[in-house]
This record gives C-alpha cells, structure tokens and sequence, in this order.
C-alpha cells in the first residue's frame, strides 16, 4: 500500500473504526491501491449460512474507485468476494458470503484501488468497523444500520467526464422545493434541470448536454448546484466531446 489504514473514532460506529483517509475526513490518494490483511490465515467453520460481516461508510467515485474484500488461501493471489462504489455515507452492515469456502483458512483483505478523473470525488473514501465471521441466519444486506436519509446530499454524475448525456443524483430527506441548475466556470446559468417541490427519496436527473434553449454545450467544466430547504451543494463534472 501507499500509506497503511489508520485508525480513528471520529467516523465510526463505535469505538475506532479503520479508515484509508487520515481522520476518515480526508482525500484518499489519487491512483492509489491501499489495503489491511489479516497477517494470518482464518480457520473458517463447517457449516451453512457463514458470512464476513463488517460495517462500511463509503463514498468514492461510482464505478472508478472500487472497494473490495478479497480472500486467499495462500496470501498471494486473491478473488473479489464483494465489491462496492459511490456514494453510500451512512453506516451499512455488509454481508459477504462464505458458504464456499466453509472449512478452509482463508486470509482477508479490505482493498481501495483508485481510477479518479476528480480529486473532489475522493473525500472521504471508505471506513470499516465491526468486522466479524458469523454462522447461521443473517439479515439481507439491502437493511441498513443507519436507514436514514439525510436532509439531502448530491452525488457524482455518472458517467463522468461524459459526451453528451449524464446522470444527476441526489437525496432528499424530506419534500422540498428543490432547484438543480447547471453553470459554467464563469458563474453563468447554462440549464435549469429542476425547480420545482419534490418528494423524499431519491431522484435521478439526465442532462443531455443542451442549454435551456435547446443549444449543445462546448466542452468544458461545469458546475451542478443542489438547493433544497437550507442544503446547498455544487459539483464539478466535465463534457468531452
């Protein structure tokens, strides 16, 4: 690795937690391939219904900087057991499962490997805690620790850099009136995506490379800006043609 996971309890779930990010509040490296392992391998039950189990706080770039928990059996060559990117920064409980591999010594590795096109989209990463090997009945892993939706968030469009579609997401916590406008670097209005009052929940916004008077943007760098209630939020995103 380039740096070795800290540990911290300023984000975690309890206690400490180990994060790639110094603090669990910072960048993580651009290009960077950072890991922890088990300095020994772990002797795994027989039996059904055995899984790894650890939670996670994640947000990196959606699709370009996965997290991964890898095994091994000789702590050389590894196979991806789960992995996951984007943005999911409330604490989630995770379920790998370890069915296959019931009865054997497997060593574990929790790997961040980095592909960004933005340094922006790499703060904070990713943070684990609780980890644990567990048989029996476990819950699905679309159950959250933490459910809640925060008052909003935006998220990284995908794909980016992009030519001449792409995908706005956002959160809301509550129905809000929300605005979701586009700008150029000079500060200037390109589109209008949404104004209007919307539900909670999650919404999804495609913007096909047009200003609001049907004219294809230049390329360049632009500027999405989320305002719903007192949340405010700009990120960056570039067309390539």
């Amino acid at each position: 690795p380039i740096w070795p996971w800290v540990r911290e309890n300023e984000l975690s779930a309890s206690g400490y937690a180990l994060t790639d990010s110094w603090g669990g509040n910072g960048l993580y490296e651009q290009n960077c391939n950072v890991w922890i392992k088990t300095l020994n391998p772990v002797n795994l039950p027989v039996g059904n219904s055995l899984y790894l189990i650890f939670d996670s706080h994640l947000y990196t770039e959606w699709n370009f900087d996965p997290a991964r928990v890898e095994a091994s059996t000789d702590g050389n060559s590894w196979t991806v057991l789960w992995q996951k990117s984007g943005r999911w920064d409330t604490w989630r409980k995770e379920f790998v499962a370890l069915n296959d591999y019931a009865g054997q010594s497997l060593y574990f590795r929790f790997r961040l490997s980095d592909a960004s096109t933005d340094e922006e989209l790499t703060d904070p990463g990713w943070t684990i805690d609780n980890i644990s090997i567990i048989g029996g009945v476990a819950t699905a892993n679309e159950d959250n620790v933490n459910p809640a939706i925060p008052v909003a968030a935006l998220y990284p469009n995908f794909p980016n850099p992009f030519n001449p579609v792409t995908t706005l997401s956002f959160s809301l916590g509550k129905a809000a009136a929300t605005s979701l406008k586009i700008y150029n670097l000079k500060g200037q209005l390109v589109r209008t995506l949404v104004n209007a009052d919307l539900l909670k929940g999650e919404h999804k916004i495609v913007w096909n490379g047009c200003d609001d008077n049907g004219k294809a943007a230049s390329s360049g760098v632009y500027l999405y800006r989320l305002e719903s209630g007192d949340y405010s939020r700009s990120m960056k995103m570039v067309l390539m043609k």
